[in-house]
């Protein structure tokens, strides 16, 4: 059995490979190849089961080759301490025999494979013709979410906006540094996603923060942020508005407040869940005119995680072997 920390999951797992395995497991699915169980909870003192303090195991069978799963606590007051709000490992299991092949670390496999998703997402549903992104949130997924999102739409212009205003200078700088692009670090959100073809919110609202006044027809959104039915970062107008995408059809019509709360509120039928990931990498239409307005709802499957690490898995095992990969 090894260990993969979250250095050397970095280090073997680059952005564009993590894009690549993303594919193949949502294709899998499509297939009807692979299979998951939504992620179950369990409250631990202090907690509730719609936010921490809480653990959660999200099991999958990927193909005949391999199976897993992922196990976390999530304690939201670490944040700001020594330990992380989600801390974890992600699991990855031989199908055939049982037998534990690898375990992971499970932030880092987390921040990959959800950027990589976003991006698979963002290649299938955005105009192609994106020449510019906003970020709302600055924290650790932006980062990992403009190097995923660059390589499927690479933007001349972004701008960002966070709470934080160091955080939100901190990371228009980086864009500027790194992709020579330019970047803008916006006083508002308005402003941030104003002109924006791609937006990406990854943020910890409660409540909605997108509104549709604030967006331009042709737009595609990734909606990161709201993991619970009673959180949303999107509003309802539009919510109503858009074609709407999940990772995960089953994770979408329970999980998310920014689908749950407009169909509970009879804005929106089930219906308006067009489809998931493995409906679009199926062949499934996403965008039907440069006017649409697309909604991709990340959640995440256990299939992403197991994905990830088993590319670094058959990557260390063809290198130790002598191939190449």
């Amino acid at each position: 059995m090894e260990f993969f920390s979250a250095d050397l999951i970095r280090q073997e797992l680059p952005m564009e490979a993590c894009i690549q395995a993303m594919e193949e497991a949502f294709r899998l699915l499509h297939r009807k190849t692979g299979r998951h169980i939504l992620r179950k909870r369990v409250s631990l003192p202090g907690g509730s089961i719609a936010w921490g303090n809480l653990m959660s195991l999200m099991p999958a069978y990927y193909d005949q080759h391999y199976c897993g799963a992922k196990v976390f606590t999530v304690f939201p007051d670490n944040s700001g301490t020594d330990l992380p709000t989600h801390q974890g490992l992600v699991l990855l299991f031989d199908a055939q025999n049982g037998s534990l092949l690898a375990c992971a670390d499970a932030n880092a496999v987390t921040e990959l494979r959800t950027a990589a998703a976003t991006a698979l997402a963002t290649r299938l549903l955005a105009r192609p013709e994106a020449a510019s992104a906003a970020f709302v949130g600055a924290g650790p997924l932006a980062y990992a979410h403009l190097k995923a999102l660059m390589l499927v739409r690479p933007f001349a212009r972004v701008a960002v906006f966070d709470l934080n205003r160091e955080r939100t200078l901190r990371f228009a700088q980086f864009a500027r540094e790194t992709y020579g692009i330019e970047a803008e670090a916006a006083p508002d959100l308005p402003a941030a996603v104003r002109e924006a073809d791609v937006i990406t919110t990854a943020t910890t609202a409660g409540e909605p923060i997108l509104f549709r006044a604030h967006v331009r027809p042709g737009v595609h959104i990734n909606a990161l942020g709201a993991c619970a039915p009673i959180f949303r970062e999107l509003s309802t107008d539009l919510v109503c508005a858009s074609r709407f995408f999940g990772d995960c059809r089953e994770a979408v019509l329970s999980e998310p407040g920014d689908f749950l709360i407009p169909l509970q509120e009879g804005s929106i039928r089930p219906e308006h869940l067009l489809g998931d990931l493995s409906d679009l990498v199926g062949g499934f239409q996403g965008r039907t005119s440069p006017e649409d307005i697309t909604i991709f709802e990340s959640l995440g499957i256990a299939n992403e995680d197991i994905a990830a690490v088993k590319w670094i898995y058959e990557a260390r095992r063809s290198r130790a072997s002598g191939g190449q990969r």
